[in-house]
């Protein structure tokens, strides 16, 4: 990402789901460690639909244990969530 304003996407196959929670690590996504934004974009390779997931700042501030190894965003109906790990 170049601009501030400009917000990641990724294909929604790049994560591994169970019950409704994907699961990547941030050098797999984005070839870098350390992701650190608020939202993300993820596009369904199946339908095309793209959903935006961002970090609840309550359930962020309520989990002691985030102390940056991970980030967990949710999509807008709280239905879906996906972690990113930073290593």
């Amino acid at each position: 990402m170049n601009n501030k304003s400009e917000i990641a996407s990724v294909c929604a196959s790049r994560f591994q789901w169970t019950e409704g929670l994907g699961i990547a690590n941030s050098s797999d996504l984005f070839g870098k460690i350390g992701f650190r934004d608020n939202e993300l974009l993820v596009k369904s390779p199946k339908t095309g639909v793209v959903k935006r997931f961002t970090l609840d700042p309550v359930e962020a501030e309520n989990k002691e244990f985030w102390d940056g190894e991970f980030t967990v965003l949710r999509d807008e109906n709280k239905d879906l969530a996906i972690k990113i790990w930073n290593y």
